[in-house]
């Protein structure tokens, strides 16, 4: 049975979400390099949680407490909302 993302799609390429994609790419990468310990054991938590069978509404507690943390976490690294340095 074949799914939606497997069938070839007849729109024409977006340039404008391609630029968009390279940004969000690098943000990624930017987060999960900038993750702290507490962060990685949440995840992992998840993961575990996931693997096990539980269904997303299962562990919203715990996607939020990454959330907390990771925010919690890029304040104490005086990140603000434009990426950049507070001052």
């Amino acid at each position: 049975m074949s799914s939606y993302y497997d069938r070839p799609h007849d729109r024409e390429r977006d340039p404008a979400a391609e630029q968009r994609a390279v940004p969000a790419d690098r943000l990624g990468d930017a987060l999960l390099a900038g993750r702290s310990p507490q962060q990685e054991e949440i995840a992992d938590r998840i993961y575990q949680e996931l693997k096990a069978g539980a269904h997303v509404d299962d562990i919203k507690q715990l996607i939020g407490q990454l959330s907390r943390t990771a925010t919690e976490d890029a304040r104490s690294r005086g990140v603000g909302r434009g990426g950049g340095v507070r001052r």
